[in-house]
């Protein structure tokens, strides 16, 4: 019953949920894999924290690296492929070595969710142009690119506080300005900033935690192992994490992450009204992008933010780099 529950799973796409944006490569055939996992082991490190996925579209794999992991094919139906490219967080699908049904057909529904479509006959070394082509999709959030106009434009409003009556405000609360993020959390005299790395678990970063007037974190992945499990605020673009976090404020770095987060919010967040706000418009000059384009992390977010706050004390702890 179990076996046939997962076929089930993976033919409707519901893959394991990626903790990490993720590169989707997919073999043509089992003498492509090899090639598939050089293209992991070029990237791996290069671009930032990524996971990669493989799929045989015509036959069975089992990977010798570790950080690949085996996804088998969903059905090619446009629900299916697109439930797994969100899943699996896909910036991009890797095509190696031709193409076949499968392929074509998730060629054609991975530019609808964003995601970018790479390919590569999968002879000789990896090539240059397939790794920028890589580089330049992993800075990308698909969640952007999928947005409809008229969506766009709803979430903007509300954002902007311009839904007719007000109706923004029984779904969203947004705190405008540094004083007002200042007095939802009382004044606090002593600030948390703690990451999610190996330290966060350490008895000093726990004993911390009991005297924090205020915890910011990063996301809700902590959850599953973290022994600090409070968050008042937490630095994230996605719905998951408020629907994770439903008594933290959620704070976006910029204005296009608050209107994807509105408007995803919108159909996933059930009847409950959460609290965010916009780092850009909260901590004095800061910016979201750099000048050469690249974005910045949601950790300096956090510490930009509490910096701002201008706590007696700042504590950073988890941070492990």
């Amino acid at each position: 019953m179990t076996l046939h529950l997962e076929r089930l799973k993976a033919a409707v796409g519901w893959t394991p949920r990626s903790v990490e944006r993720s590169i989707w490569l997919v073999a043509q055939t089992p003498e492509k894999q090899l090639a598939a996992e050089q293209v992991a082991t070029a990237i791996s490190g290069r671009f930032g924290r990524l996971s990669f996925a493989l799929t045989i579209a015509d036959g069975q794999s089992s990977p010798s690296v570790p950080s690949v992991m085996v996804v088998p094919s969903p059905l090619p139906y446009g629900p299916a492929l697109d439930l797994a490219m969100r899943r699996l967080r896909a910036r991009a699908v890797v095509f190696i070595g031709g193409d076949n049904p499968f392929s074509r057909r998730l060629a054609r529904a991975a530019p609808n969710m964003g995601v970018t479509v790479l390919s590569w006959d999968g002879e000789g070394a990896v090539p240059d142009v397939l790794l920028e082509g890589i580089q330049r999709a992993a800075k990308q959030n698909p969640r952007n690119l999928r947005v409809t106009s008229l969506g766009e434009r709803v979430a903007l409003r509300a954002v902007e506080g311009g839904l007719p009556c007000h109706m923004e405000r029984l779904r969203l609360r947004k705190l405008p300005d540094l004083a007002s993020l200042h007095l939802v959390l009382g004044r606090p005299e002593t600030i948390l900033c703690l990451g999610s790395g190996p330290s966060s678990n350490d008895a000093a970063a726990v004993e911390a935690a009991r005297n924090a007037d205020v915890i910011f974190r990063v996301k809700h992945r902590w959850l599953k192992e973290g022994l600090v499990r409070r968050a008042d605020v937490s630095f994230s673009g996605t719905p998951e994490t408020a629907h994770r976090l439903p008594g933290a404020i959620i704070l976006v770095q910029d204005h296009k992450a608050a209107v994807r987060l509105a408007l995803e919010r919108s159909w996933r967040g059930g009847f409950r009204r959460f609290s965010y706000g916009i780092v850009e418009d909260l901590a004095p000059n800061y910016r979201s992008t750099t000048p050469d384009g690249a974005k910045m992390t949601n950790g300096a977010a956090m510490l930009a933010t509490a910096v701002a706050l201008r706590p007696k004390r700042l504590i950073v702890a988890g941070v492990d780099l």
